[in-house]
Order: C-alpha cells, then structure tokens, then sequence
C-alpha cells in the first residue's frame, strides 16, 4: 500500500508536468514547481526501497532532476544499502552504455544474475562505478580474468564491500585483490566463500601473510577447507586485529585450531564467529569451553 500512494503522487506529478505549457508529455523536463513537489514528498517519506524506486522511475521519465543539489543533499541522508542500482540500469551498463543517472546508486545487487567474466569486465569499464561501494555479486559465473579486470578499473576508489561468494574465482583472481595497491585499505566487508579453487594451503598461508586488510571488519571464508595448520596462521596475522565478523562454516576446523583462535593477540574485537557444519575431526564440547573461557572471545555475542 505505500509503494501504491508514493507511486500514485510520483504520478500525479508527472500528470502535471504533462499539462504544463511547452512540456512534452512524460518525456520532458519537469517544472520547477514539480521538482520542488516532489523532492517535498522524498523528505516526508520514509528512506526505503519503494521511496527509492519510486525516484528511479522518475528519473526514467525524467532526468532533469538530476542538477538539483537539493537531490544531492536528500540522497546522502539515505543509507547506502537503499541506494541499490536497478537492474534494468546494470543491464544498460553491462551493454557498455553510459548510465549517468546511475550515479546515485551505491549499491550493485546481482546475486544470481549469471554474470561471468565479460560482464565483469563491462562493469569494470563503466565511469558510474566510480560511484559504487559495494558489489554482492554471490552466485554467479565470475572468474580470475573477471577479477583481475575489476582490479585494473578505475573506478573502484570507493569500494568498500565486496561478496563474490560461490563463484569461480581462484587464487590469482584473490590475490589480485590482495596486490592491490589501495583496495585492501579500504574493504570493510569481504566474502569469498565456496569459491573451490580457493581451497588450498597456498591461499590459506597469503591470505594469513596479507599486511593490507587493516580496515577489514567483516570476513567469509566457508567451504574453502581451512584446517588446524591453516587457522593457526590466521590467528597469528595482525592484519585483522579490527575483524568483528568472521565465518568459518564448513571447514575442518577441530578443538586444536579454535585454540589458536582462542588464544589470538588480534581477534578481540570479534562479535560474531561461525564455525558451523565442521567437517574432518569436527568440534567437540572442548571448543565450547576454550571459547567460553577465552579472554580473546569474550567479546562474542
């Protein structure tokens, strides 16, 4: 019912700028009455996924709203994680076009899109990724020579979160993030789950080698079969003395590693930790004590 009255305004506003004099019909420039009309109703209502789409659509008609610094101001009041780029925009970027209304968007949801290496590479040729903080990008086709075009854009200065969970990515896809000369300085969120190339001691020891990921709060590492010696490094890399969130589902995590964990210089800042579906040896009641008596964890919730 709100999507249906916001829209039904939308609308409205967009009767009257159809009956103004000398405006085409849904295709021109809206009034400045209209404008003002409707950036009115944005701030009254609620910041939302329907208050946002509602905006898109607009700005599908009409994109003259875009030179309005009073959009702007609105707009960075607005969480990012509203500011998701519509698909149907994505579809025109991956096509190679510019999008310049796309430049509000902050977000890129396209879990599922069956996106590959070519439509990464597309995407890390357009301008309005300049403008994007984070890629959820789970499920998909995405491989190393995706990657490695993503890490060569220029346009990734803002980049804050990065999901490429159960992909094809592998080592050098990975560690082209890690070579990055900024990126890593500025990933918050970072998932790489179920990517089964990754599975392997050689990217355990990088990953636990890595000096970049200072700003990392928030790490996925499920089903890429880390095990005692792997955890061991990890828990010793100072690099993620600011980690808050870390998943190690499905792995072979046994009593011994979470010991490691327990007794880590630089996991004490850790909210969450996931160390479900174990496979190998497994867990027994000894973690939940190592845990439950662990001054590193006690911060858990």
């Amino acid at each position: 019912m709100e999507r249906d009255m916001v829209h039904d305004t939308v609308h409205n506003l967009g009767g009257t700028v159809a009956k103004a004099p000398n405006q085409t019909p849904m295709g021109g420039s809206m009034t400045k009455t209209s404008q003002t009309e409707l950036l009115n109703l944005l701030k009254r209502e609620k910041a939302s996924p329907i208050t946002w789409e509602t905006l898109c659509e607009q700005l599908d008609q009409d994109s003259s709203l875009l030179e309005s610094k009073r959009l702007h101001d609105l707009l960075d009041g607005w969480d990012d994680d509203i500011r998701v780029l519509p698909e149907r925009w994505l579809e025109v970027m991956l096509s190679g076009q510019d999008v310049p209304k796309a430049a509000i968007a902050r977000e890129i949801h396209a879990d599922s899109s069956d996106l590959g290496d070519a439509e990464l590479e597309a995407l890390a040729a357009s301008p309005q990724l300049e403008h994007i903080k984070a890629l959820w990008l789970a499920k998909n086709q995405i491989g190393d020579e995706g990657m490695l075009a993503l890490m060569r854009s220029h346009y990734i200065d803002n980049l804050r979160i990065i999901d490429v969970r159960e992909n094809k990515v592998g080592f050098e896809g990975i560690d082209a993030i890690l070579r990055h000369p900024e990126l890593p300085r500025q990933l918050h969120i970072l998932d790489i789950s179920g990517n089964a190339d990754l599975a392997n001691a050689d990217f355990h020891g990088r990953l636990g080698r890595s000096r970049k990921l200072i700003r990392l709060r928030s790490l996925a590492l499920d089903d890429l079969a880390f095990d005692e010696d792997a955890i061991r490094i990890f828990a010793y890399a100072r690099v993620f003395n600011r980690l808050q969130s870390l998943s190690l589902r499905r792995n072979l995590v046994n009593d011994e590693a979470v010991a490691y964990l327990a007794r880590s210089p630089y996991l004490g800042k850790l909210r969450s930790l996931d160390l479900s579906d174990q496979g190998g040896a497994g867990l027994t009641s000894k973690a939940l004590v190592t845990i439950g008596s662990s001054r590193v964890l006690s911060e858990l919730t």
